[in-house]
C-alpha cells in the first residue's frame, strides 16, 4: 500500500490538497494511506515510522521550514519522492539540493497537481521493479536498486550498501556494472554509485548519505557529466 504524506502548517491548504488527491487516487484504484502533518518535525517523526513513498511538502512553514525538513528526510534515507508546495516560484531551484521531484504552486491548479502526481506514481512503480538478485550461499535474495546507495569492491567480494543495510557477495565490479541500470556510475576502481543518491561532489569525492567516497581521476569526468545530467533532470 502506498504511503503518502502532506505537510503544511496551515490546515486549509492541507485539506484542499487532500480533497483533490483522494477521489482521484480512488478513481485510479491506487491503494494508499494519506497522512497529514502540521510541521516539519512531525513529518520527520512519521517518516521514520512509515517511510512515505510520496511527500507533498510546503516550503514556507514555521519552525523547521520545508527545505530544512527535506534535508532531514534525506539524511534518514533517499526513499520518498518529494514534491514541494509553495506560493513563491523563487524557491523552486533550491529543490535540486534535496532531489525534489517537482513543485506545485499555490493556489492549486487541479490539472497540474494531478499530472505531476501521476508522473510521480509512474516513478514509484518503475522503482518497484528495480531489483537485482544477489547470490547468497546456495540461493539468492532481491536487492532494491532504488534504495541502494553504492557498491564497494574488496578482493573477490562486493558489498552493497543500501538503506536497509549491507550485503556482501562474490563478484567483479565490472561484471556487476554491466548488469545494472544506467544510473549506477563508476567513480573509482572500487566504487560503483547510484547517481540518484549522490547529494554533493567535491574535487575528488562524492557524498552519498553520510558517506564521503573517493572519485578517481580516471572516472571523474564521466561521473561529473552523469551527476550534472541527474541534477538537471526535473522530469
Amino acid at each position: 500500500m502506498l504511503q503518502i504524506a502532506i505537510a503544511d502548517d496551515e490546515k486549509k491548504p492541507r485539506r484542499a490538497l487532500r480533497d483533490i488527491l483522494e477521489p482521484w487516487l480512488e478513481l485510479q484504484a491506487v491503494p494508499c494511506q494519506l497522512w497529514e502533518y502540521e510541521s516539519g518535525e512531525k513529518l520527520c517523526e512519521g517518516y521514520r515510522k512509515y517511510h512515505f513513498d510520496l511527500i507533498f511538502l510546503d516550503i514556507e512553514m514555521e519552525g523547521m521550514n520545508g527545505m530544512e525538513t527535506a534535508r532531514q528526510l534525506r539524511s534518514i534515507d533517499q526513499h520518498g519522492i518529494l514534491i514541494f508546495v509553495t506560493a513563491y516560484p523563487d524557491y523552486v531551484f533550491q529543490g535540486y539540493e534535496v532531489r525534489a521531484f517537482h513543485y506545485i504552486l499555490k493556489p492549486y491548479q487541479e490539472k497540474r497537481l494531478l499530472d505531476i502526481t501521476a508522473r510521480a506514481l509512474e516513478e514509484i512503480q518503475q522503482g518497484d521493479n528495480d531489483f537485482y538478485l544477489l547470490p547468497q550461499g546456495a540461493g539468492s535474495c532481491r536487492l532494491n536498486l532504488r534504495d541502494t546507495l553504492y557498491f564497494r569492491s574488496e578482493g573477490r567480494y562486493i558489498t552493497a550498501f543500501a538503506c536497509s543495510g549491507e550485503k556482501s557477495f562474490r563478484g567483479k565490479l565490472n561484471d556487476l556494472q554491466s548488469q545494472l541500470p544506467g544510473y549506477f556510475v563508476r567513480i573509482h576502481q572500487r566504487y560503483l554509485v547510484n547517481i540518484r543518491q549522490v547529494s554533493r561532489t567535491g574535487d575528488s569525492f562524492a557524498v552519498i548519505g553520510s558517506e564521503k567516497l573517493p572519485v578517481s581521476r580516471a572516472h571523474k569526468q564521466a561521473f561529473l557529466i552523469a551527476f550534472a545530467g541527474a541534477m538537471l533532470d526535473v522530469r
